[in-house]
Parts: structure tokens; C-alpha cells; sequence
């Protein structure tokens, strides 16, 4: 009734009203906090902190785990409608269970920023990964692609010369982007 009340209110005045839906509030909801602080240790946020970052892994409220499985891709591109003349699948020119994993975090960032809340995106070191998949359960044949952390967006875009944004220049456009054909 209270979650009700509040919605209706907040909707009333112009607000979207953006609900979890699959964490629990009792013991599930303790086991989450444990879930963003070990993924912060594993992906060593403690350096950055160090060197003067902010913490924003171990503070962000939401961590999606983004994975991709390649045999969905093969097992789908098997199916009649999908094989070539010869009846078999597809050559796959570029591996696209990466190339949809990668919209995937960036769709789930933009949606973020479409309502208004801070978002960023992070790795954990190869040696660590056995143990971030086992911390979420994904399964031995997901690929872990990256966490996606949503949660209130700071006050200010942090400025520090540590940020590579500001500390590495960018390529000029033509450097990255062929105008017609490419050139060697």
C-alpha cells in the first residue's frame, strides 16, 4: 500500500517511478550488498580509490553482469529458416555474440541516462573472472563480458587528470572514420 501511495503521488508530479522487481527485500537484498562489494574486490577498485578516484563500484545500488553464451548463436542460425543453399549454418564474419553483448551493456547505459541516473562499466582481471562467475552463478559456457553499474549520478563529472577521457586525446575523425574507400 505505502509503495502504492508513493507511486501514484510521484507519478502525479511528472516522475517516473522505477521499482526492483527481482530483489528481494529480506536476506536476498543483504546477499546483493555482499554481491557489489565482492565484485568491487575482485575488480580491485581499491586502486583507484587510492590513486585519488572515487568509489563508484561498491556504491553503485545496481550491478548488471553482462555474458554471452555463442552456442544460442550457433543453436539459432541451425534452424531451417536460417541455413544457407548447402543447408548448413551461416560463416560467421566477426564474432556477433561479442558485437550484442557490447549493444547490450550500451542500451542498458543509455536507458540509465535516459532516466536520470549515473551509469559506468567495468572489467574484472582475467584471473579474476572464475570467481566473479561463480559469485553471480553464470554458467561454465557464458562468457562474462562486463558489469554494468546503474545508480545515482554524482553531483559533478569528475574532472581528475586520472580519468583517461582528459589524460588520453582522442583520434582525429579522419583518423577513425573512411570518407568513400579505404586508403592504405
Amino acid at each position: 500500500m505505502l509503495l502504492a501511495t508513493t507511486r501514484a503521488l510521484l507519478g502525479d508530479a511528472g516522475l517516473r517511478v522505477l521499482v526492483p522487481e527481482q530483489l528481494p527485500p529480506n536476506d536476498g537484498g543483504i546477499a546483493y550488498g555482499q554481491l557489489a562489494v565482492a565484485s568491487a574486490r575482485l575488480a580491485a577498485e581499491e586502486t583507484y580509490v587510492a590513486s585519488g578516484m572515487p568509489a563508484g563500484i561498491s556504491v553503485a545500488p545496481v550491478h548488471v553482469v553482462v555474458g554471452v553464451r555463442e552456442e544460442s548463436y550457433h543453436e539459432r542460425y541451425r534452424k531451417p529458416d536460417k541455413l544457407n543453399e548447402e543447408g548448413e549454418e551461416i560463416g560467421w564474419p566477426a564474432p556477433y555474440w561479442y558485437v550484442d553483448s557490447g549493444a547490450c551493456f550500451m542500451l542498458i547505459q543509455l536507458a540509465a541516462l535516459d532516466e536520470g541516473l549515473g551509469t559506468g562499466v567495468y572489467g574484472v582481471p582475467p584471473e579474476a573472472v572464475p570467481a566473479l562467475k561463480a559469485l553471480v552463478g553464470m554458467p561454465d559456457d557464458v562468457h562474462f563480458t562486463c558489469v554494468v553499474t546503474i545508480g545515482k549520478r554524482p553531483p559533478e563529472i569528475d574532472e581528475s587528470p586520472l580519468v583517461s577521457r582528459l589524460s588520453q586525446a582522442r583520434l582525429p575523425l579522419d583518423a577513425i572514420v573512411s570518407w568513400g574507400r579505404f586508403t592504405s
